[in-house]
């Protein structure tokens, strides 16, 4: 967590909802690159999180019990990126994969080098259009719920 406090402590100068965002890769558990911008859903939820933040645990359940999410993700309307930003790459890859998410690791920190996210701590959440426009910023579970809920038609 050390690492993260300086360049969290950049992130408040972050973009506002509706900014494009920076592409940005990840490598997922296979060893396949990903990126933000190369999808074939309409919205992407973006869920960046930590192996020992309680809250991060919280929210990962809130969103793999929310039928809203499921039904999104299975019908294709919804692509969920879980991106875990810690140090500890062993531990998240020995822990159990989630149905339908796309879960990658973020190994050089990309995610907190942009300015596209804007954040003060984790779990972060954010929703990304298939435009490649950030629609939603530093939301909550309940609020991303919410808005998948009623834009993901």
């Amino acid at each position: 967590m050390k690492k993260l406090l300086p360049i969290l402590l950049l992130m408040l100068c972050g973009c506002r909802a509706a900014t494009t965002v920076a592409d940005m890769t990840y490598v997922d558990r296979a060893g396949a690159r990903h990126s933000i911008c190369s999808r074939s859903t309409p919205l992407t939820l973006v869920y960046l999180n930590d192996i020992d933040c309680h809250e991060c645990h919280a929210v990962g359940d809130s969103l793999r019990t929310s039928a809203v999410i499921a039904r999104a993700v299975s019908d294709g309307r919804l692509r969920v990126l879980s991106v875990y930003v810690g140090d500890q790459q062993d531990r998240w890859a020995a822990s159990d994969p989630t149905e339908g998410w796309t879960e990658c690791i973020d190994p050089e920190f990309a995610s907190m080098a942009t300015e596209t996210y804007q954040f003060e701590s984790l779990p972060a959440l954010f929703i990304v259009d298939s435009h490649s426009r950030l629609r939603q910023n530093n939301i909550s579970a309940n609020d991303a719920i919410n808005y998948i809920s009623t834009h993901s038609k």
